[in-house]
């Protein structure tokens, strides 16, 4: 079997895109030559792609297709590499895998009947009256929900096609989604369904027959508890939606069978997170997803008055002619300091989206601190940045850069003691205070603040 997806690279889709790349290869034990992945423009497709060869995964341009929105995994099928293999699993991106898709692969066409109504089986009808078809599908229930729907009327997340039938279903997919795209009007809000339905449509234009998945190679998370029959079958592929807290994991659903699949993928995601913690891929994830969050409790709530306040002090001391803010975040902190010459750095593309539009005065760029080019200022900043390095000798590198771009004064916020708030995305390797003694030129260190388990230190030339 080949897997094969469609990403729109926007920094929920990409995080998405790790998710199904790291279970799918670490929890279903795919091979990386069995996957594919294919990648629309956007302007987060240098990020999608870079994780994507990290990950030894091979990945095609894709043009968007129809819609440009609803319907892009439609062009997949034209890739020849889809054709690699008996089968092929056409998937979202919002899947978690606890195991392999091969033992479902039946007849021609497998998939699993939509979850709900969606959309109702009058208006589907309809839609093949208009079509032209005398002859109708035959009627199933939806998986979870009493209501009927067509046989052939089936959830996007997971299609299992054998890949000879590929060529003949390509064109008629790609024909059907167009015409039910110039339907949108009579669809209403069942319009972004637009794919499924003319999958359906075009399955039954082929004359091949839809083989029922079971609701666990399809498992939805995103449904009230009410809608599931009991007691579930353990997941093998989760359908998660939006059910991604803002620390970047799934969310449990409260059904035992699920909640244990959901620990299990979130334990060895967290394994992966503590290898290898992607700072800007999880910073863009959680300011689009979470922008009220920003970077966490340290940029919010009397972390942030606290930290507000400490800057006031000093620049209001030194009247620094320039600032250099590395980490500087959505500037939920320093959007009101009285600075003229401003540069804030951030490695989130999306916090700094946020941050110029506080501040169109101010400078901005996107960037890691080891390889920007940034000039020296008098004042450099850098809160909240150090403890998600995870290697210690970036760790170190960071620190010797910030001390190389400090004219005057250098302000940070890290750990002077092993923190006793951890998380896979936090790091300690040594005091502050000792690496920043290690760095030629300061005339001393001082202890300036401190806010949960970080001291603010200050370092003057």
């Amino acid at each position: 079997m080949i897997y094969s997806c469609v990403v729109d690279p926007q920094p929920a889709f990409v995080h998405q895109l790790a998710i199904w790349a790291a279970t799918l290869t670490g929890l279903a034990a795919v091979r990386r030559d069995a996957i594919v992945v294919h990648v629309l423009d956007g302007e987060y497709r240098r990020e999608a792609v870079e994780l994507l060869d990290e990950r030894g995964i091979a990945h095609r341009p894709l043009a968007r297709f129809g819609d440009g929105r609803y319907c892009n995994k439609i062009a997949q099928l034209r890739d020849p590499a889809l054709r690699a293999a008996r089968y092929v699993a056409l998937c979202d991106t919002d899947l978690a895998f606890c195991g392999p898709l091969e033992p479902y692969a039946a007849g021609g066409i497998a998939a699993k009947p939509v979850d709900l109504p969606n959309p109702p089986l009058a208006l589907l009808t309809d839609l093949y009256r208009r079509a032209g078809f005398v002859r109708l599908p035959p009627v199933t229930r939806c998986t979870h929900d009493d209501a009927p729907t067509f046989a052939n009327n089936c959830n996007g997340g997971v299609y299992l096609v054998r890949s000879d039938l590929l060529e003949a279903l390509a064109p008629r997919w790609e024909r059907w989604a167009l015409w039910t795209l110039e339907r949108a009007a009579l669809l209403g809000e069942h319009a972004k369904h637009a794919d499924q339905i003319a999958f359906g449509l075009a399955t039954w234009d082929l004359g091949e027959p839809v083989v029922p998945l079971p609701p666990e190679a399809n498992f939805p998370l995103h449904l009230p508890l009410e809608r599931y029959r009991r007691p579930a079958a353990a997941p093998v592929v989760m359908h998660y939606h939006d059910r991604i807290g803002a620390d970047g994991f799934v969310l449990p659903l409260g059904i035992p069978p699920a909640d244990e699949r959901v620990r299990k993928v979130n334990e060895f995601l967290r394994g992966e997170q503590r290898e290898g913690f992607d700072n800007a891929r999880f910073w863009n994830f959680r300011y689009e997803t979470h922008p009220e969050l920003g970077s966490g409790l340290g940029s919010r709530g009397p972390h942030a008055a606290e930290k507000r306040r400490l800057l006031r002090t000093l620049i209001a001391a030194g009247a620094p002619e320039s600032v250099l803010d590395v980490g500087c975040g959505d500037l939920h902190v320093a959007h009101d300091l009285p600075v003229a010459n401003y540069l804030g750095l951030d490695v989130s593309a999306e916090a700094i989206r946020i941050a110029r539009e506080r501040r169109p005065d101010w400078r901005f760029a996107v960037g890691d601190l080891l390889s920007a080019e940034l000039a020296p200022a008098d004042l450099v900043v850098c809160l909240d940045v150090l403890i998600h390095e995870r290697d210690p000798e970036r760790y170190r590198a960071a620190v010797r850069r910030l001390a190389e771009l400090t004219r005057r004064e250098l302000v940070i916020a890290a750990y002077n003691q092993p923190p006793w708030l951890t998380s896979a995305m936090t790091f300690y390797h040594e005091p502050i205070t000792m690496t920043l003694a290690a760095c030629d030129g300061f005339a001393g260190l001082e202890i300036v603040g401190g806010y949960r388990d970080t001291t603010v230190v200050r370092a003057s030339r």
